[in-house]
């Protein structure tokens, strides 16, 4: 039996052999990352309620080596104006492994300064909406492997000869080191 097929005869009548009150056809359907339902009341009166709809996923997601001290920049294009879009979530797997969520922005980039050099990740991202609802996940990545140099020396300041400890690895340089 088909269960949205118009059912008027003998078989949808009740044990008491009378018609129901009301009929109503359900249909769904699931496309770019929306859900429809369509109700359709036969008979009788019907009351709905408006269904928010998802955001469509980010598209054009790419991730690139950062600069020093940096695993990588993350970019991808931005929402539409009044697509609904608030923020975007940013996902990252090592490896093979699961994608777990690492920073929500609001601008459709992010640079990701935490990793392990010579680690891998993948990145994809969704498209969170001010109703609360959130996208199906971008395209993945292609994996990046993280390859920076552990000394990203910047705002060592000496003068007059003198040694400063550097702010980011603590070991003292000269003004030319």
């Amino acid at each position: 039996m088909n269960p949205h097929a118009d059912q008027t005869g003998p078989a949808a009548r009740g044990a008491d052999g009378r018609a129901p009150q009301a009929r109503a056809l359900a249909r769904t359907a699931i496309a770019a990352g929306a859900l429809l339902i369509t109700l359709v009341a036969v008979a009788g009166t019907a009351a709905g309620t408006a269904v928010n709809s998802l955001p469509g996923a980010p598209d054009g997601v790419k991730a690139s080596r950062g600069e020093t001290g940096t695993v990588a920049q993350v970019a991808w294009t931005a929402a539409p104006a009044g697509a609904g879009v608030t923020s975007y979530r940013v996902w990252r797997a090592e490896g093979d492994g699961d994608f777990a969520p690492i920073a929500a922005v609001s601008a459709p980039s992010y640079t990701d300064r935490i990793g392990v050099p010579g680690a891998s990740y993948r990145y994809q991202v969704t498209a969170c909406a001010a109703n609360g609802g959130e996208s199906l996940p971008s395209a993945v990545t292609d994996t990046l492997t993280v390859e920076w140099s552990i000394s990203p020396h910047y705002g060592v300041k000496t003068g007059q000869g003198a040694t400063s400890y550097c702010r980011v690895c603590h070991l003292p340089h000269s003004a030319d080191t």
